[in-house]
């Protein structure tokens, strides 16, 4: 958690638009255990759509391989008059789907597409592997400068697991939170409980 924190707010006071984007993903994929792909379709459900709580509509990247529990998941991050949901949807969650969406669109408009849902298989995949690197580059030279462990883009959703185990959650809670099919999954490839953090479970 320490390493996390002096990694962050490092990428935040970075002159670099990328380091920006890559601290507000690595904080709010270690909230909701997303895989970094998955926030170019992630969708914020408040409660315009007639619901008292404030959730996370996912795709599923997985799905079409058939490691997913179905094509979508809906991560419910708490009620709406709650204080602290609002500050994280406002700081967090919304400025990291916003920053994937206009990626999306300017890498769109330079592959002669007129919105990003026309784009080919090739070009989708080709933007996603871009805008990962780019965000790892920043990650990289931020660990190096500051002499931490090595750290990556998926290491969020590492720590979400292992948050996830020490919440005393259930295996088929954790396995639906994280979009995954088989409710072994997060114990076999992801961190353990001996590196969560309690209370550190937020979505």
């Amino acid at each position: 958690p320490g390493h996390f924190d002096r990694l962050t707010k490092a990428l935040g006071e970075s002159n670099a638009y990328m380091a920006h984007v890559a601290r507000l993903t690595l904080i709010a994929s270690t909230t909701t255990g997303l895989r970094p792909r998955e926030w170019f379709d992630a969708t914020l459900e408040t409660e315009e759509f007639g619901n008292p709580w404030e959730s996370l509509l996912v795709q599923n990247a997985k799905h079409t391989q058939g490691r997913s529990h179905g094509p979508t998941r809906r991560i419910n991050l708490g009620w709406s008059t709650d204080d602290k949901v609002e500050m994280l949807i406002r700081d967090t969650l919304y400025p990291t789907i916003h920053a994937f969406r206009i990626y999306a669109r300017e890498t769109a408009a330079k592959n002669g597409y007129d919105n990003p849902g026309e784009m080919n298989t090739t070009d989708y995949e080709r933007m996603v592997k871009s805008m990962n690197q780019a965000m790892q580059k920043q990650i990289k030279r931020h660990c190096e400068r500051l002499r931490l462990p090595a750290y990556t883009l998926y290491s969020a959703r590492h720590q979400f697991a292992a948050d996830a185990n020490q919440g005393r959650l259930t295996k088929v809670e954790v396995a639906a939170l994280m979009g995954h099919a088989s409710i072994d999954t997060a114990g076999e490839r992801y961190a353990g409980r001996r590196r969560g953090q309690r209370g550190g479970l937020q979505a």
